[in-house]
Parts: structure tokens; C-alpha cells; sequence
């Protein structure tokens, strides 16, 4: 194991130095990757907030009350979206994995990018549930251990990216 007090730890501002100078390197062959995989990102987080509409008759009709649409045509778009989720979640993990080939040297492709993110998509997921589980048992026992255990596994989807590790 190596000494971490030995080392000595960059400030906030080298690091975000560090960051921006190699996104400027690397943006022409990650672009791709920061488009669609900062979707997935935005999925997984649950951004794009909802805004603070009022969900009274008055104020807002419910457009679709009068028109009859068939549950196949419902089905379809329930189909859809998860596939759209999939790809979003593929991506993001394209973009991890694409960034860290990039800084290892190792990057190939956007292609290369997205059959590594495909390969890792089912440990991603197992990863991401036991985190989610692990944390809930911890927040559900009292609350400094869940937080304390949140933040222990708060990277642990870098690390599966990064070291190319499968969900245990």
C-alpha cells in the first residue's frame, strides 16, 4: 500500500487547473462522449428539476383528459424511454471510461469508448444498487453511519470504471 502522507495533495485550484487543461487537450476526440454521456449523467442524478407547478385543474387543463389513446401506443412509449435510459447510462459510463483511457493513453475511439461502457453496463447497475442498499441499511440504522458510508462509497463507480473492477 502506498504512504498517502507521503504524498502531498494538489490544492483546489491545481486541481481544476489540471481538469480544464485536459478537457482543452482532449475536447476534439471526447465530444461525443461529453454530449450524450453528460445525458446520462443528468438521468442518473435526477436533474433537470421539475419546477414548482401546481397540479390544480384551474390553473393548468389537463390537455389529454378528452382524447383516448390506445395501450399499445402507451406500452411503446414506456418501451422507448427505458431504451433511451439504457443508452443514457451506457453513455455516461462511455464518458467515464473514455476519460480515463484518455488519461492512462490508452484511448482508441468513441467506438472503443461505448463497447467498454456496454461490457461494464451490468456491474455499473449490480455497483449501483449495493451502494443504494448499503447505504439505506447504514441511513436506517441511525443516520451518522449512513452518511459516513455514503461518503466512503461516493467513488465507487469511479473505481469500477477506472480499474476495470466487476461488482464485488
Amino acid at each position: 500500500m502506498e504512504d498517502v502522507a507521503a504524498k502531498s495533495f494538489l490544492s483546489s485550484k491545481e486541481i481544476v487547473a489540471n481538469a480544464r487543461k485536459f478537457y482543452k487537450e482532449n475536447f476534439k476526440k471526447l465530444w461525443p462522449l461529453y454530449i450524450l454521456g453528460g445525458l446520462g449523467g443528468l438521468l442518473s442524478s435526477g436533474g433537470g428539476g421539475g419546477g414548482g407547478h401546481s397540479s390544480s385543474s384551474e390553473s393548468s387543463p389537463n390537455i389529454l383528459a378528452h382524447v383516448n389513446i390506445p395501450a399499445w401506443v402507451w406500452i411503446l412509449a414506456g418501451i422507448l424511454l427505458i431504451v433511451i435510459a439504457i443508452f443514457l447510462f451506457i453513455s455516461k459510463i462511455s464518458l467515464l471510461k473514455g476519460i480515463s483511457d484518455t488519461h492512462k493513453g490508452e484511448f482508441v475511439g468513441v467506438k472503443d469508448s461505448y463497447k467498454k461502457g456496454l461490457a461494464t453496463f451490468w456491474s455499473f447497475i449490480l455497483v449501483g444498487i449495493i451502494v443504494g442498499w448499503s447505504t439505506l441499511g447504514a441511513t436506517a440504522l441511525l443516520i451518522i453511519p449512513g452518511i459516513i458510508l455514503s461518503v466512503y462509497l461516493s467513488f465507487t463507480i469511479y473505481e469500477l470504471i477506472d480499474k476495470q473492477k466487476k461488482g464485488f
